[in-house]
């Protein structure tokens, strides 16, 4: 389904009956990425959405960061008349804009689950000086007189440095670049509401020191760690997952 929210076309789905559950894709998901674990899920009603830039949702007008997509999720909410949730399941990035829209009380969920959720910086030297190799290049390729051989650098060097959600980001990329640059541990230091944390052992993209380190920052939370599965445990172990948050909620 789609419907127009702060004049954005947007992909959503609205199933089942009972407390609302808002389900928050990740980076390159979709309104329908939580299809398999939904399926494992009982008794609720179960939202979700494309987040702007994904699925079949218009991008954003300009770059957003994640305070943007968290005050976008208020005016959908508000489109659809839903004035109370239950629970918000959220993986990855949806976790980072869970995260902040609970932390400034854009949102008032009962309970929150976060499945390889970010928002842990990773910065480190190394990282640091990737970033002032690709501010150099930049510099350098800007004083190229040639457009085309501008632009073929440009290229090279995104291809060479930047990660793979970066090089896949399309026209997001600015926004992603905002996005990432968060660390979210202060704002997730504000979280009182109960929060089960769930993470595959396996997870390179969110690794299991970010779910540690959520787990104290968080107050009242309990970590999962399920055995095998990596960054997606909710596909490929929906059914051990789904368990887990039937007990929870």
């Amino acid at each position: 389904m789609q419907i127009i929210v702060d004049d954005i076309d947007t992909e959503y789905k609205d199933t089942g009956s009972g407390p609302v559950v808002l389900l928050l894709h990740g980076w390159g998901g979709n309104a329908f990425s939580f299809d398999p674990l939904v399926r494992e899920l009982k008794n609720k009603r179960f939202v979700s959405l494309s987040f702007p830039g994904f699925g079949k949702s218009e991008t954003p007008p300009n770059p957003w960061g994640v305070v943007d997509y968290a005050q976008f999720l208020a005016s959908f909410l508000k489109k659809l008349n839903i004035s109370e949730i239950d629970t918000i399941i959220a993986h990855s990035f949806g976790g980072r804009v869970a995260i902040k829209a609970i932390a400034t009380a854009i949102l008032l969920p009962k309970k929150l689950v976060l499945i390889g959720a970010a928002g842990v910086s990773q910065k480190t030297f190394f990282h640091h000086c990737i970033s002032l190799v690709i501010k150099i290049g930049k510099m350098a390729i800007s004083i190229i007189p040639v457009a085309s051989i501008r632009k073929r650098l440009k290229n090279y060097a995104t291809r060479t440095v930047g990660s793979e959600d970066y090089r896949n980001a399309g026209n997001l990329k600015d926004t992603f670049v905002k996005v990432v640059s968060e660390d979210l541990r202060d704002d997730a230091s504000k979280l009182t509401l109960p929060t089960l944390l769930i993470w595959g052992d396996q997870d390179q993209q969110t690794p299991l020191a970010d779910a540690r380190t959520l787990n104290n920052c968080i107050q009242n939370s309990q970590l999962k760690i399920i055995g095998g599965a990596d960054h997606f445990v909710f596909v490929s172990d929906a059914k051990r997952v789904a368990k887990l948050i039937n007990a929870f909620v």
